[in-house]
C-alpha cells in the first residue's frame, strides 16, 4: 500500500504501508483514505522527471493490443504479428477475450467478516453486472468450460472465475471441511492445443522433497495424483484435452481426509467441452 503527495517542484513523496495499517486507514469505504492514523513503513521522494518516466512506462505495460489474454504481453501490431506467427508454426491455438467475474453473494460475506472483526464499515459496491451469484457462476462455468457440472455442490464462496474462448478457464474459492474450516482452493484448467505463455497461473515449491505423492480415485472415478505437506496441496490430472490443476491451502495442517473432501467436490470427468 503506497500513497503518493505531489509537491510544488513536481517531485512526489512516496509512503509505504503494511497490510496491518489497512484497517486503521481505510475506515470507511465512503470517505477518503486516511493516511494520517498510520505511520508508513518507508518513505522515499521520486524527481518529477523520474515520475514521467514511470508514468510513460506503465502505461505502455497497461496498453494491451487487441483482445489477447494479457498474459501474452503484446503492446503492438508487430508483437502481435510475431505471436500469430509462432502459434501458426506450431497449430496452436490464442487465449482471446477473458471474461472475468466474482461473486456478490462473498464479497458481502467477507465484508461482514471484516468489518466484526475491525469495527469498520466495509460495503463493497457489487453492482456491477460482472458480479454474480453463487449458483450462476457454478452454473457459467459449468457451461462454458465443461459438459455438466464442475462442483458436486455449491462452495462456501467464490474469489474469482475467469475463462476464455478456447476452454481455459480458473475458479478461486473457498470450500468448508466438515470441522467447519475453510480452505482455499485455486482450480485452472490449461489446454493442451494453446499456446501458453508459462506465466498464467504459477506456483513455485522450494522443497519438493517433502511433499507426500500419491494417488486417489475421485467419486467419478477419475483417477489424481496429489502432492501434499503440512498446510497445502496439489491435485493434478490429465484429461484427453486439458489438464487440470488444484492449490489446496489452509491455515492449519490438512489430513488426506481434508484434501480428499475437496477433490470429492469436483466432477472431472466434465470439465472440457
Amino acid at each position: 500500500m503506497c500513497n503518493e503527495e505531489e509537491k510544488e517542484d513536481g517531485s512526489i513523496t512516496l509512503s509505504y504501508y503494511d497490510r496491518d495499517a489497512w484497517a486503521l486507514i481505510h475506515t470507511d469505504t465512503n470517505a477518503e483514505p486516511d493516511y494520517s492514523a498510520a505511520a508508513p513503513f518507508e518513505v522515499r521522494v521520486a524527481t518529477a522527471e523520474e515520475k514521467a518516466e514511470h508514468v510513460a512506462w506503465m502505461n505502455y505495460l497497461n496498453f494491451t493490443y487487441g483482445d489477447y489474454d494479457f498474459n501474452y504481453d503484446i503492446h503492438n501490431e508487430q508483437e502481435a504479428a510475431k505471436l500469430e506467427e509462432i502459434a501458426a508454426k506450431y497449430g496452436l491455438r490464442l487465449r482471446r477475450g477473458q471474461t472475468l467475474l466474482w461473486s456478490k453473494e462473498t464479497t458481502e460475506k467477507m465484508d461482514a467478516e471484516w468489518n466484526a472483526q475491525h469495527g469498520t464499515n466495509l460495503h463493497t459496491d457489487t453492482s456491477d453486472p460482472r458480479f454474480l451469484t453463487d449458483r450462476e457462476l457454478c452454473d457459467r462455468i459449468s457451461e462454458v468450460g465443461c459438459s455438466g457440472d464442475l462442483f458436486r455442490e455449491i462452495p462456501w464462496g467464490f474469489d474469482k472465475v475467469y475463462y476464455y474462448d478456447e476452454g481455459t478457464f480458473c475458479v478461486s474459492y473457498d470450500q468448508e471441511l466438515s470441522d467447519g474450516r475453510r480452505v482455499k482452493c485455486y482450480g485452472y484448467n490449461s489446454m493442451y492445443a494453446t499456446l501458453s505463455s508459462g506465466k498464467e497461473v504459477v506456483s513455485q515449491i522450494s522443497d519438493p522433497d517433502q511433499f507426500r505423492i500419491r494417488t486417489y480415485t475421485a467419486p467419478d472415478g477419475t483417477e489424481l495424483t496429489i502432492m501434499q505437506k503440512d498446510n497445502e496441496a496439489f491435485l493434478y490430472v490429465y484429461l484427453v484435452d486439458s489438464f487440470f490443476e488444484l492449490h489446496i491451502q489452509s491455515d492449519s495442517v490438512l489430513s488426506e481426509t481434508d484434501v480428499d473432501a475437496v477433490a470429492d467436490n469436483l466432477n472431472y470427468r466434465n470439465i472440457g467441452k
